[in-house]
């Protein structure tokens, strides 16, 4: 409901002439004859009500003071008027419907919208002003990971784009798009990858794409944080890109981007931006998991455990596409055309086995893949499959003794089972040896819901598992039952271990 004081202040200013101009903040509900000189900070794509069939286009208008307002335009105002409403150019604006926004509507904080119509007064005024009078609040990319698949979250960004990607088409259950990926970087020297969808790609995607030679920088709002190679961002629906704004955060990384165009060079040549970042991870701040409370839904979790595979027996290694990593049966060197990536490749051998993680609430089985696996055995892939092909076990006394005193703060997410195994398996996406004093220093989450518990619990610790469990301390899977080409879970490494079976303990081959 209106407030009466709003319609008391409307009679007020309704003699104010068209010449008059107010300030935003001084334009309430229900006020007629006013004019106000604005600046367009922000023109989303257009949209369509959820419950109707009416579209809409929301901006946001800033004036010299730096105080904001929500404009709207609808149906037929969107083709009448969006055209005339260009971001950066000021203009004054009269007469326009001034309302309350609904609470459930409402967003970046703005409680009054301006409804431009066909007949509202929208005159270009010259530029004056170098700068736009208005400050955002950036995400560092460092802090990114807490925003993770959370649903009613964002964030925003300052980043210059270095590279600009191919379009490539997805079907997904809403039916077919597009979608473009630029890379991004900042200051902090993380670079990322940031998917525009459809509309997008057209607009933003396209001036962006003309302008790479000037080093970009963009100003991104309201992202969504997504899992993909650890850390990317894409947008949404109700996302805006500002383009070279004119304000001063913009200018200064400008000039820091014109200084590190060689680091960019170094970034496009390595690929950097398309693997695994843990820099992106291993914050101050990171909460971690109790193992007694993960769960499959969860996208991703950190938790701080203790690793041992002393009592599992498997051969290390599976022979694997060198880009794709996808499984191969075929002998080491052999020439093919892979089935994942389509490309030809010889067969290459990649580390890959089982560790169990155990805190004190509990322990899970996770796979180590690549690099990370290589990191913890000390051997290559290499070295695994020739120790096999000699029918020799790996030497492993001095791996499982340092582990038994070593803690590590784990980045896990969930895995395919197989063969009708009951237990959730995960993957291992990034591993660091932690210490007492970074403990104290970082949050445990109790629950699944982010929060502690007020109450005592009882939590099963690894030993009283060990009594209930009618697994034994060998914990074997049959080389027979595994499935190379198994489908993997999407956006992680083939995630079924090829383990040996415990009749061929004895030899190797």
């Amino acid at each position: 409901m209106t407030d009466p004081c709003c319609f008391i202040l409307a009679d007020c200013c309704s003699n104010l002439r068209m010449d008059d101009c107010l300030s935003i903040e001084e334009i309430l509900p229900g006020m007629k004859s006013w004019s106000a000189k604005i600046i367009v900070q922000e023109k989303r794509q257009p949209a369509t009500a959820s419950a109707s069939p009416t579209r809409y286009q929301k901006l946001i208008f800033v004036d010299a003071k730096g105080s904001q307002v929500e404009g709207i335009l609808f149906n037929h105002a969107i083709q009448v008027m969006g055209p005339r409403l260009t971001v950066f150019k000021r203009y004054k604006i009269s007469n326009a419907e001034v309302r309350l926004i609904d609470e459930k509507y409402r967003t970046d904080g703005l409680t009054t919208q301006w409804v431009i119509s066909t007949k509202t007064v929208v005159e270009e005024l010259p530029d004056d002003t170098d700068m736009m009078p208005t400050r955002f609040s950036y995400t560092m990319f460092k802090d990114l990971a807490q925003f993770m698949e959370q649903k009613n979250q964002f964030v925003d960004i300052l980043a210059v784009v270095i590279s600009v990607l191919p379009v490539t088409s997805f079907t997904n259950e809403f039916g077919t798009g597009r979608v473009q990926k630029f890379v991004v970087i900042n200051e902090e020297k993380l670079p990322l990858q940031l998917s525009l969808f459809n509309e997008f790609i057209d607009n933003e995607g396209q001036k962006i794409a003309e302008n790479m030679n000037n080093f970009p920088v963009i100003v991104c709002r309201r992202l969504k944080v997504k899992p993909f190679n650890g850390i990317a961002l894409s947008t949404r629906k109700d996302s805006t890109i500002l383009i070279d704004p004119p304000i001063q955060e913009a200018m200064l990384l400008k000039n820091w981007a014109t200084e590190n165009a060689m680091l960019f060079v170094q970034v496009i040549k390595d690929k950097s931006y398309a693997r695994y970042n843990p820099d992106l991870f291993t914050h101050s701040s990171q909460k971690f998991t109790l193992i007694y409370f993960l769960q499959s839904t969860q996208k991703f979790a950190w938790v701080r455990a203790s690793m041992s595979f002393e009592n599992i027996f498997q051969r290390y290694w599976y022979m694997a596409c060198k880009k794709s990593f996808k499984a191969i049966d075929a002998s080491y060197g052999y020439s093919y055309s892979c089935n994942k990536c389509s490309e030809h490749q010889k067969a290459t051998p990649r580390c890959r086995f089982d560790v169990i993680l155990s805190d004190k609430s509990g322990r899970v089985t996770a796979t180590l893949f690549g690099d990370l696996a290589e990191k913890l055995l000390t051997y290559s892939a290499l070295d695994a499959m020739q120790y096999f092909h000699k029918n020799i076990e790996l030497p492993l006394m001095h791996v499982h003794e340092a582990l038994r005193a070593k803690e590590f703060a784990v980045q896990i997410q969930p895995a395919a089972s197989h063969y009708g195994d009951p237990q959730q398996r995960y993957t291992i996406l990034h591993y660091y040896e932690s210490n007492f004093a970074e403990a104290s220093t970082q949050q445990t989450i109790e629950s699944p819901g982010s929060f502690l518990l007020e109450s005592p619990l009882q939590i099963p610790t690894a030993e009283t598992q060990d009594a209930q469990s009618p697994i034994t301390s060998v914990q074997i899977n049959l080389a027979s039952k595994f499935d190379e080409a198994a489908t993997p879970q999407a956006n992680s490494p083939e995630t079924s271990p090829e383990l040996i079976s415990a009749s061929k303990k004895p030899k190797l081959a």
